[in-house]
């Protein structure tokens, strides 16, 4: 538990994405639903990390010996590339709507 902590702190994007993404989703969880929209989101949060980091994991513990490397980059490129776009989604979303 500890050692998760200190790896999600080490993390440079950590700070920015709560600035950025995270505070932003919570206050607009709490807007919707109070204390049990709080609630929610956090257990949200918990089941998108585990699956997102589970998925990751299983993955490579497959190897990269299963899956041809052309396949692996195109994954690994599909991945990031979702990554940002959700990244821009989540700032129209949540950011210009608190201005």
């Amino acid at each position: 538990f500890t050692g998760g902590i200190i790896v999600s702190i080490s993390n440079p994007a950590f700070f920015l994405w709560w600035a950025v993404i995270g505070l932003p989703m919570l206050g607009h969880a709490r807007d919707f639903a109070g204390i049990m929209g709080i609630y929610a989101w956090t257990i949200g949060i918990l089941v998108a990390l585990f699956l997102w980091y589970g998925g990751i994991s299983f993955i490579s513990a497959q190897g990269k010996e299963r899956i041809p490397r052309n396949l692996f980059r195109l994954i690994s490129v599909a991945c990031g590339l979702f990554l940002v776009l959700m990244g821009i989604l989540f700032i129209v979303k949540y950011y210009f709507r608190l201005l």
